[in-house]
């Protein structure tokens, strides 16, 4: 029997948020693998949120029983879908890469009609950028909902999630040589005692702490000024040293700052865009609100 021609293959790809240890959220490229017992992140995403780890040393195995690496450390991931939806936490082991694996699968979704219309949870599919984040059996069942569509032989088929729809399998005959990526990763230690000595790490130290005149002051401050809003998070004055600074005269030096940093928006449109995105986010998370045109002009 005569062999056929390789087949373009697409594995379950992604596109999802994640927050950053200031509740910021990034956009990321996840892979679900349901064959994984225990989901990864690549250690550049790690240090690009600035999470906080915990010591770890877990032995990974792939295909064949042969080992691919050694995760010494694991983080706490708040993940939610690309156009919004609630956050499920992941408990995931860093390395330093995942796989191989980048798409770069020549395909249009218009030529397969079975998923015309369906909000993939990768609009970009066939992208060749990498993976940072991978969800394993564990997650997988957790955002796994009703669906399941099928078309032709050598097409994808589609499985309905919490993230959108996954599409993975056949996508074709390869027009080129491809690697073959397999993924499977065994852990060999019990992540549920992993999980525990994290979030032991992360508990205050036990016994009474001798407090400074200026702790128990901020103590004391904070149980005057806070409050909860309607989404559960605590809200604080934020504290000053007494005395006051004097800052008469200091509005000429900003307005020179703020005409410096126009003059290098002006020359670098790319420092612009991140400056205006930053500053859009920081307004999103209610740190900082427009002043009213009358309390400009009694703050003069």
């Amino acid at each position: 029997k005569t062999l056929g021609k390789p087949v373009a293959v697409l594995l379950a790809t992604a596109r999802i948020r994640v927050r950053d240890r200031f509740g910021i959220e990034h956009t990321a490229r996840a892979l679900v693998d349901q064959n994984s017992e225990s989901s990864l992140v690549s250690e550049s995403l790690v240090q690009r949120l600035k999470l906080s780890r915990a010591p770890t040393s877990v032995a990974v195995f792939g295909v064949g029983g042969k080992r691919t690496g050694r995760a010494r450390d694991l983080v706490a991931l708040d993940i939610s879908p690309r156009d919004g939806g609630p956050a499920i936490s992941v408990s995931a082991l860093i390395l330093p890469r995942l796989t191989l694996y980048g798409g770069g699968v020549s395909a249009d979704r218009a030529t397969w009609p079975h998923l015309r219309g369906l909000e993939l949870a990768d609009h970009d599919f066939a992208a060749s950028d990498p993976v940072e984040i991978l969800l394993g059996a564990d997650v997988f069942a957790a955002i796994l909902q009703p669906g399941l569509l099928k078309g032709e032989p050598f097409e994808p088929v589609a499985q309905r999630t919490t993230l959108g729809w996954i599409i993975s399998g056949a996508a074709g005959q390869a027009t080129c040589a491809q690697r073959s990526t397999t993924l499977q990763c065994h852990i060999t230690e019990d992540l549920s005692s992993i999980v525990k000595r994290f979030w032991q790490q992360e508990e205050l130290p036990g016994g009474v702490l001798a407090l400074t005149p200026e702790d128990r002051e901020c103590e004391n401050f904070f149980s005057l000024t806070h409050s909860r809003t309607a989404d559960g998070r605590y809200m604080v004055r934020l504290p000053v040293v007494d005395p006051l600074p004097d800052l008469k005269g200091t509005r000429s030096s900003a307005l020179r700052a703020l005409a410096h940093m126009e003059r290098q928006f002006a020359r670098d449109d790319k420092l612009k865009q991140l400056y205006v995105e930053f500053m859009r986010q920081y307004e999103e998370l209610g740190h900082m609100t427009p002043v009213a045109p009358e309390d400009k002009t009694k703050r003069r």
